[in-house]
């Protein structure tokens, strides 16, 4: 299987639309870390926001990759039973 690059204009507005999910990642992957690690009373409600939220990011992360990419080509090996 190959792939192949898509113009460059879409790929650049692509990388913008990352930078965004990426903060996002990061703040409530701080906010989980900080509500785990604190000794009061864990907040069962914003550990559930959290977890949705960083969910959520880095399946648009992986949605975005994937349409930088196009496949090409597809080589099918396949054997006959003889």
């Amino acid at each position: 299987m190959k792939l192949r690059y898509v113009n460059l204009m879409p790929i650049t507005m692509k990388l913008l639309m990352l930078l965004p999910n990426f903060i996002l990642i990061a703040i409530s992957g701080f906010n989980i870390s900080n509500e785990v690690s604190s000794e009061g009373a864990n907040n069962l409600a914003v550990i559930v926001l959290h977890t949705s939220v960083l969910l959520m990011c880095t399946v648009f992360v992986a949605l975005i990759i994937k349409s930088m990419f196009q496949v090409v080509e597809i080589e099918e090996n396949i054997l006959e039973a003889q």
